[in-house]
């Protein structure tokens, strides 16, 4: 039996959180380790690339083109999603632009875990339940043995600095 993708989902949501979590404590204390804040910084880059554009192709790619009346929400949401990951993705891409030491660094670092905060929270708590209402157990485990395959493969171009720590069906682990 293959792990649900929303449990998988959830889980990730988690280590992002963890994440960024360590990383605004890491730069907020007086004494900035700028090594350890990059090599977070690294993780959570490859971490939040290879959740977001797995998750799109075994999640939101079954309803962004949705016409059914019943998958109309289903289909805001994952097209909603698409745009979320996108800034999400520029926020990353800026701060990887910058130095440590800079205050947009920062900033931009606060900016983009509010929008993941917020785009985490409403997954769980809208979207999340819908899915489960229109597809089968069976379904939702073969989209999550999908999305660890595609999360692999994508986390292994993302990642330059060694091999990815596979365990349980996620790649992540503290």
């Amino acid at each position: 039996m293959n792990d649900s993708l929303i449990d998988l989902l959830q889980a990730d949501h988690r280590k992002l959180e963890n994440f960024y979590t360590q990383l605004r404590k890491e730069r907020e204390s007086g004494d900035v380790d700028e090594a350890n804040c990059e090599n977070l910084f690294l993780r959570l880059r490859a971490m939040a690339i290879s959740h977001s554009k797995a998750e799109e192709m075994a999640l939101y790619s079954l309803f962004s083109d949705a016409d059914e009346k019943e998958e109309k929400e289903l289909k805001r949401h994952s097209l909603e999603g698409y745009e979320k990951h996108q800034l999400v993705d520029r926020l990353l891409s800026d701060i990887e632009d910058l130095e440590v030491d800079d205050d947009q660094w920062q900033v931009k670092l606060a900016v983009m875990t509010e929008l993941l905060d917020h785009h985490i929270k409403e997954e769980e708590k809208e979207f999340f339940p819908e899915v489960k209402k229109v597809l089968e157990q069976e379904e939702l485990e073969d989209l999550g043995a999908l999305y660890v395959q595609q999360q692999r493969e994508i986390y292994k171009i993302e990642m330059t600095d060694g091999p990815a720590t596979f365990y349980e069906g996620s790649i992540f682990q503290f």
